[in-house]
Parts: structure tokens; C-alpha cells; sequence
């Protein structure tokens, strides 16, 4: 049993507090549960990703994993991108896909 104090000091900057789960092309559909939803997808969704894991692998186990970071840049510009941390600060979960 938790005896600790939970104390909500909002979001850090950078993250959001909402986020889409769910692809342009998916089609959310309701359910019994409130607030669940199924996702009907066309069965491609995410091949151009999965098509191309094979070389990246190969990219980073030969060094190259900034081959792979410019690739998935590329592949996702239409993606808005994360304000950036204010200077000195650090944010462990943050990742770059800048090279």
C-alpha cells in the first residue's frame, strides 16, 4: 500500500498531454468500454517502416546509426517536431533525430 504524498507539478516542457494513437489512415471504432476504442487499419499500416528494419539493423551494427536517424527523419517530416530543451537542461527520455 502506497504512504507517499503524490504532488502534480504539471508538464515538463516539451510533452504533451495529449497525444493521437491512432494513423491518418486507421479508422477508430467504438466499443462497449468507454474511452476504448478498436482500431480497424488497411493491414499496411506500418510496412514502410518494417520493410526497412532489416538494413537498419545492419547500418547500426556497422556504425552507421546516423544513416538510420536521417532515414526515419525523412520518413516522418510530415511529424511536427518537439520544442528543444532550453539550454543546460537535460531530459533523459529525450531522443534527436537531428544528425
Amino acid at each position: 500500500m502506497f504512504s507517499g504524498r503524490i504532488v502534480y507539478t504539471g508538464l515538463r516542457p516539451g510533452k504533451r498531454l495529449h497525444e493521437e494513437l491512432v494513423a491518418p489512415e486507421e479508422q477508430p471504432l467504438p466499443t462497449l468500454i468507454p474511452k476504448v476504442r478498436l482500431v480497424l487499419t488497411n493491414g499496411d499500416c506500418g510496412r514502410a517502416l518494417t520493410d526497412r528494419l532489416g538494413d537498419w539493423e545492419l547500418a547500426l551494427r556497422s556504425g552507421d546509426g546516423l544513416a538510420v536517424l536521417g532515414a526515419l527523419r525523412d520518413m516522418f517530416l510530415h511529424l511536427q517536431k518537439a520544442p528543444e530543451p532550453a539550454r543546460g537542461s537535460h531530459d533523459p527520455q529525450g531522443v534527436s533525430l537531428r544528425s
